[in-house]
């Protein structure tokens, strides 16, 4: 799976990294510019001048528009030139394309397929987002050189926290517990419950969990960009309901991917959590915790697409615990395969 899914909102930045400077990403292959109007509305813009394609993030802002750094040509949040020095006349074509973009969940969202279609009810919604009782941390962004598909798939994978996550969400407990593909709030949920189990270090260490105990993962994926993981404990032998679980241990872990290029991923993220309320001590320990989490994931999944690259293969076993991804699979390509998506993934220069 390599098609990119252009008609979709993605996470182009952090809010608070967005301002009155231009700054340069990459989405889906396609170089964008972002900044901040003067009453603080976020703009994107093809990141390239179409004179000679010279990067308008290289550019200087004159109140809400942008000028190029190299002959000074001006565009305006819509992309169209509203000065051209040198010329009489500004040239019909001098204009860059204005892609949608819009504040939500602390991120700056741009939407990267056509314009008429994006809407704010499109934008990925979260589950109990801003819930009293609930604390909020934010991760540090991070890029992974290696495809969009490896972290797609990875988040809907809760296998591998038994072998790759020991030290932190994983156990050996849970080597061999069955997984089940179930309905849930994502296109593709897919978790396992643990039963009679000894909690994970960071249920100890964080949340003064003692065993024996039945814990949980579930893994959802809501196409094309948005993974949940919503995992904890509660005390052996209680329900397995909700309501048990919003009373015992909870972490809901919320990760956006956003493909860079073909070979190249962003991975923004955030934690709700319903213990220790507004205890930064425990948000910063979380967000550690996990930040080395995700950076074992990354070294693992880049170590996976130099594999690939090399080999010039991809996987060719399947085992049960790929129902996830094979579900996934199916959806996304459903979704790359619409008309209206119609950008294919470009290398980096």
């Amino acid at each position: 799976m390599d098609r990119f899914v252009t008609d979709a909102w993605y996470v182009a930045a952090e809010s608070g990294d967005v301002g009155r400077a231009p700054l340069a990403r990459t989405l889906l292959g396609r170089p964008v510019v972002l900044y901040r109007t003067g009453v603080g509305a976020p703009v994107a813009l093809e990141d390239a001048c179409p004179h000679k394609l010279a990067p308008l993030s290289g550019g200087t802002l004159r109140g809400d528009a942008i000028e190029c750094g190299y002959h000074g040509l001006t565009f305006d949040p819509r992309g169209e030139c509203v000065r051209a020095p040198g010329a009489r006349t500004i040239p019909a074509n001098a204009c860059v394309p204005s892609l949608p973009a819009a504040d939500h969940l602390g991120f700056v969202w741009v939407w990267t397929g056509d314009p008429a279609a994006a809407a704010p009810e499109k934008l990925p919604q979260v589950a109990d987002y801003g819930r009293q009782g609930w604390t909020i941390g934010r991760g540090a962004p991070m890029r992974f050189a290696a495809r969009w598909w490896l972290l797609a798939e990875n988040l809907i994978d809760p296998a591998h926290t038994s072998f790759v996550h020991r030290s932190t969400v994983g156990g050996a407990s849970g080597e061999d517990a069955p997984l089940r593909l179930e309905r849930g709030s994502g296109d593709v949920c897919f978790g396992r419950w643990i039963e009679k189990s000894e909690p994970v270090p960071v249920m100890r260490t964080l949340g003064g969990v003692s065993g024996p105990v039945d814990r949980w993962q579930t893994y959802a994926f809501t196409a094309p960009q948005t993974g949940t993981v919503d995992f904890g404990a509660i005390a052996h032998g209680a329900p397995h309901t909700e309501a048990a679980m919003d009373a015992g241990f909870r972490i809901r872990t919320v990760m956006f991917i956003t493909p860079e290029t073909a070979r190249s991923t962003r991975y923004y993220w955030f934690q709700m959590r319903n213990f220790a309320p507004g205890d930064d001590g425990v948000t910063a320990s979380l967000l550690a915790s996990y930040a080395h989490t995700f950076e074992e994931d990354r070294m693992l999944l880049e170590a996976i697409q130099t594999n690939e690259d090399a080999l010039g293969v991809r996987r060719t076993v399947r085992l049960p615990i790929d129902a996830g991804g094979v579900r996934l699979a199916r959806v996304m390509a459903a979704l790359a395969a619409s008309p209206a998506q119609r950008v294919p993934p470009r290398e980096a220069a």
